[in-house]
């Protein structure tokens, strides 16, 4: 039987990834998987005669097999969930991913290390610089943040001072929660582990210069290659994806005097650098993976 999918993003997003679109759309003809590309603002989600619905561009939708959701709403897979569709990421992953205080106590509770940190709720409300429970450089962010946008390293009080009143600037509402946290020792140093399901697919070490700007991610000029991951980095993400059923995410870790750190996992995970630095097609493995998962009967 020839499934039906849906990969669902938001206008702008989707023009954005057009060439990564494509390559789920090669990978579905090679797997006879009707792929549709469905836009996120034409989705509306509802309930009739108490059960749950969905429209799409103003008309009753007929559900797929299974749906790919890189919007990393978590309310729109967990209404596709109500309606016994399978959703990749699950919603409690996309959940997790949005807010990076939860994914640090999920790892925390993996047994893995993470940095010292004070989470922050209220606007204005922040704590004394010379409260916190370390001294030295220090890294500000918001919980949601991704790709580095709004990423800020300080390391005295007045700069402190100065990044915590720009998050009042930013979007409306204003930014209110916030991660204060111990910048690691290895700064301009990460690594991105792509995994699909339980299988690690690569890793990506990616490098920048803390002089010109600490954050290492490949869209805002890091440099990357190919990383062969050594035993304790596989145990340390095998014990992560443990607790967690993903579809495809990546984890990332930084460094800290040469030690592996937690530090976030991204839902739905930027492939340019991996694509330009590797010939795996993780478009390609990822539907094959969902392919398999449905068959089976997720």
């Amino acid at each position: 039987m020839r499934l039906h999918g849906w990969i669902i993003y938001s206008r702008t997003e989707a023009e954005r990834n057009q060439a990564y679109i494509e390559k789920y759309v090669r990978s579905a003809e090679r797997l006879h998987v009707t792929l549709n590309l469905i836009y996120a603002e034409e989705i509306e989600c509802g309930f009739d005669n108490h059960h749950p619905m969905v429209s799409y561009e103003g008309r009753a939708a007929v559900l797929p097999d299974f749906a790919i959701n890189r919007t990393g709403d978590p309310f729109l897979a967990h209404h596709l969930e109500a309606m016994d569709l399978p959703v990749f990421n699950r919603a409690i992953v996309s959940e997790i991913c949005l807010d990076k205080r939860r994914s640090m106590q999920l790892a925390s509770a993996a047994g893995l290390p993470v940095m010292p940190s004070v989470f922050c709720s209220t606007a204005g409300n922040w704590p004394d610089y010379y409260s916190l429970p370390w001294q030295g450089p220090t890294v500000i962010k918001p919980v949601d943040g991704r790709g580095g946008r709004g990423v800020q390293l300080v390391r005295d009080e007045n700069e402190y001072l100065a990044a915590l009143g720009s998050y009042e600037h930013i979007g409306k509402p204003p930014v209110n929660e916030l991660i204060i946290q111990q910048a690691a020792s290895d700064l301009g140093r990460d690594l991105r582990v792509y995994v699909i399901g339980s299988h690690i697919e690569a890793a990506m070490l990616r490098r920048s210069d803390p002089e010109r700007d600490f954050r290492s991610n490949y869209c805002l000029g890091g440099e990357a290659i190919v990383h062969e991951l050594n035993h304790c980095e596989k145990v340390f993400i095998k014990q992560l994806i443990n607790r967690i059923d993903v579809g495809l995410v990546g984890i990332d870790l930084i460094y800290d005097n040469g030690q592996p750190i937690f530090n976030e996992i991204e839902d739905v995970v930027g492939s340019r650098m991996l694509y330009s630095m590797n010939d795996l097609d993780i478009a390609d493995r990822y539907l094959e993976h969902i392919v398999k998962a449905v068959r089976r009967g997720f």
